[in-house]
C-alpha cells in the first residue's frame, strides 16, 4: 500500500510537471503569436503611414500646381486686358472704344476669380462675398468712382461656388453691375447699390440700384450684354427677370452648384 501510494504520488508529480511544461509551451506559443500579430500590426501601420505621406505629398504637389495654374491664367488674362487697353487707345470711334472697354472688364471679372482662387486656402471654390467686394471695387475704379461716392449694401450669406459655376455667375454679375455704374450712377446725387445672394432653396441673386435712368437691358433685349446673360443663365439652368421700380433690379434663380 505504501509503495502504491508512493508510486501514485510520483505519477501525480510527473503529471504536474508535464502540465507545467505544456502550459509553458502554450504560453510561449501564445507570446510568439502575440509578437507576430504585433509585428504585423506595426508593419501595416507603418505601410499605411507611408502611403498616407505619399498621398499627402502628391496632394500638396497637386495643390501647388493648381494654385500656380490659377496664377498663370490670371496673369494671361491681365495681359489680354492690357492689350485691349492699348488697342482702345488707337480706336477713334467712341462706340467701338466703349465696346473694347466693356470686353476688357469682362476679362478682368474672370481674372479676379482666378486671383481669388490663387489666394484662398481652398483652391477649388470661390467665396462669393469676397469676390463681389473685389468686383464692385474694381468696376467702381474703372468708371471713376470711389468708395465714398456711392453706397454699397451687401447681403451675401456664407456661400462658395465651384469654378464651373463661378465664371458664368461672375460674368453675369459683371454685366449687371457695369450697367449700374453706366446708367444708375451718373447724375445721381446719392447712388446706391444692393447685392443679395443666398442659397437656401436654390441659388438666388438680386442686384438692385436706385438709378433714375433706365438701362437698355431686358430679358428680351438684343444687346451683347443681354445675350451674354441669356446664354450664361441657360448654362446654369437659371431664370432671370428684370424690374424697374425706383431703380433697376436684376433677379436670378438657379440650382447652381454652390454651398
Amino acid at each position: 500500500l505504501d509503495i502504491t501510494q508512493k508510486d501514485f504520488q510520483i505519477e501525480a508529480l510527473n503529471i504536474e510537471k508535464r502540465y507545467e511544461k505544456t502550459k509553458n509551451y502554450w504560453l510561449l506559443g501564445g507570446l510568439f503569436l502575440a509578437l507576430l500579430a504585433l509585428s504585423a500590426i506595426i508593419y501595416l501601420y507603418k505601410k499605411q503611414q507611408t502611403a498616407k505621406q505619399t498621398i499627402q505629398v502628391q496632394a500638396d504637389k497637386l495643390t501647388v500646381l493648381i494654385r500656380e495654374l490659377h496664377h498663370r491664367v490670371k496673369n494671361n488674362l491681365q495681359i489680354v486686358s492690357s492689350l485691349l487697353n492699348i488697342q482702345a487707345r488707337s480706336v477713334q470711334d467712341e462706340k467701338a472704344r466703349k465696346s473694347i472697354k466693356e470686353g476688357k472688364l469682362r476679362i478682368e471679372a474672370m481674372s479676379i476669380i482666378h486671383q481669388r482662387l490663387y489666394m484662398n486656402e481652398d483652391i477649388t471654390e470661390l467665396n462669393m462675398l469676397e469676390y463681389v467686394e473685389d468686383l464692385v471695387a474694381h468696376l467702381a475704379r474703372s468708371y471713376g468712382y470711389t468708395a465714398d461716392t456711392y453706397t454699397l449694401h451687401l447681403s451675401i450669406k456664407p456661400l462658395c461656388c465651384d469654378i464651373d459655376n463661378a465664371v458664368p455667375i461672375g460674368l453675369m454679375l459683371n454685366e449687371v453691375l457695369t450697367n449700374a455704374f453706366k446708367y444708375a450712377f451718373p447724375n445721381n446725387p446719392a447712388p446706391m447699390l444692393w447685392v443679395t445672394i443666398e442659397n437656401e432653396k436654390g441659388l438666388k441673386i438680386q442686384v438692385r440700384d436706385n438709378g433714375l435712368q433706365v438701362p437698355n437691358v431686358s430679358p428680351q433685349g438684343t444687346g451683347f450684354g443681354t445675350k451674354l446673360i441669356q446664354s450664361l443663365s441657360s448654362d446654369l439652368n437659371a431664370t432671370t427677370t428684370v424690374e424697374y421700380n425706383n431703380g433697376y433690379s436684376f433677379n436670378l434663380t438657379a440650382n447652381a452648384g454652390s454651398r
